[in-house]
């Protein structure tokens, strides 16, 4: 029943994904991020032809060890990726706060829906490149763990997901 339920879930097509991400750029402040979830073929083939046009850049990559075995048509899948993108100018300091974020992240989740992400994970990387205050947008919401993540954060939410 699991995957009765993730094959139903309507699936961006690249040209959706590329669109999104331009508009994101679009509403960046300056040197702002991006975090973008990236299943492993994507992390193998590239994001690039996503952000074309854009002025984001790829600083840093999360891998997030999710401590359960998932999917996976050779290996089962144990871990997700997350890309940080960077708007122009690119910098870290003053921008990025809290250096204590491993570059591999061991969080277990319930699953109350099919792509649910670490809320403490995106809780610190809220919280180390934005202000109380600031606005933190989902346009993909799905399990609206990043709105969790901005309200214990101190800032305030902007999202929804595609109802499809």
């Amino acid at each position: 029943s699991k995957n009765r339920k993730r094959a139903s879930l309507r699936q961006m097509s690249e040209d959706e994904i590329a669109a999104f991400i331009g508009e994101i750029n679009r509403i960046l402040v300056p040197s702002g991020h991006l975090f973008l979830w990236v299943d492993k073929f994507h992390l193998c083939q590239g994001v690039l032809g996503w952000t074309a046009g854009t002025e984001l850049e790829i600083v840093d990559l999360i891998t997030w060890n999710k401590q359960s075995f998932g999917m996976g048509y050779r290996t089962r899948r144990t871990a997700e990726y997350l890309l940080a993108l960077q708007r122009e100018p690119k910098r870290a300091k003053g921008v990025w706060k809290d250096h204590g974020i491993r570059d591999v992240w061991e969080e277990k989740v319930k699953r109350s829906h099919t792509h649910r992400k670490p809320v403490e994970l995106q809780t610190r990387l809220i919280s180390a490149v934005s202000n109380q205050g600031d606005f933190v947008v989902d346009p993909a919401a799905g399990s609206f763990a990043v709105m969790e993540s901005a309200v214990a954060a101190g800032r305030t939410f902007l999202g929804c997901d595609i109802n499809g």
